[in-house]
């Protein structure tokens, strides 16, 4: 029983152990705001580059927050607006100004960060348009995509499910009665309904391999040029600017497979830095 007991206490701080471990690894509150806070004072004292190190060492200990998202932003931006940029700084205020836009619920801070990313992306197009290359930054949402945004995939679901509803009544009806005119109705009911079941349950599948599968980004390259799947440039490949935001479709080591408008491709992975969202 002694050695019982002692066994079931030296398990007991063992596990105490390392759970002060883990707590003693996660960054408390106060490191947090002090980190945001000399972020902010950096920003403001018109040092960007320690304001940088401060915003993406929140972004490490994985802080989700629209403002800190937007005030990175402003400190990439604010490096290349003093002369000192670095290449693919303008890449991570577009990426800070995409992401406070994501994560935020805020009217204001949401307008303030569409700001940033035109004076952002102008400049891109402007650098871009002087060394003799197109500018088109945004190529937009292929329509099948744009439809499917249309709405949350829980609403796409619910709309399937009343068809299915819709049509299981309408066959019901159809087989029950006996009036002429109640079984027309009902078959045309079902008529129409099925395809819009086929159609309803097609975006709830795509709307549920966006939510799963699918990461936005944007490039954080000066030049990030296409690849096939080995990595290697492709002869005449497109270029994906720096700024754009694209969908990751597919990731294996080192390559993101990405979606920009309508082209497609691999780019190295670290041409691309994913959006941070919220579960």
């Amino acid at each position: 029983m002694a050695r019982a007991r002692l066994l079931s206490l030296l398990a007991c701080v063992s596990l105490l152990a390392v759970a002060a471990n883990g707590f003693a690894q996660a960054p408390s509150a106060s490191e947090t705001d002090d980190l945001f806070n000399s972020g902010k004072g950096a920003l403001e004292g018109g040092r960007p580059a320690d304001a940088i190190a401060a915003f993406e060492a929140l972004a490490d200990r994985g802080i989700l927050d629209p403002t800190v998202s937007f005030d990175r932003a402003l400190a990439y931006a604010e490096r290349v607006r003093r002369g000192a940029g670095q290449p693919g700084d303008l890449g991570q205020a577009a990426h800070g100004f995409e992401e406070a836009r994501d994560l935020s619920s805020d009217d204001v801070l949401d307008a303030d960060a569409a700001r940033g990313l035109v004076v952002v992306r102008g400049e891109v197009a402007r650098r871009k348009a002087r060394a003799g290359e197109p500018v088109d930054l945004d190529k937009g949402d292929p329509l099948g995509r744009a439809i499917v945004r249309l709405a949350p995939e829980w609403l796409w679901e619910r709309a399937a499910l009343l068809a299915t509803l819709v049509m299981t009544v309408a066959l019901i009806v159809r087989r029950r009665s006996s009036a002429r005119r109640v079984r027309l109705g009902a078959a045309i009911s079902f008529a129409v309904t099925a395809p819009a079941l086929v159609a309803l349950l097609a975006l709830t599948l795509a709307a549920r391999h966006e939510r799963l599968d699918v990461r936005d980004g944007v490039v954080i390259s000066a030049a990030a040029h296409l690849a096939d799947e080995r990595g290697i440039a492709l002869a005449g490949g497109a270029t994906v600017p720096e700024g754009a935001r694209v969908r990751v479709v597919e990731a294996r080591t080192g390559l993101s497979r990405i979606v920009w408008g309508t082209t497609e491709g691999w780019l190295q992975a670290a041409a691309v830095r994913p959006l941070a969202h919220l579960e």
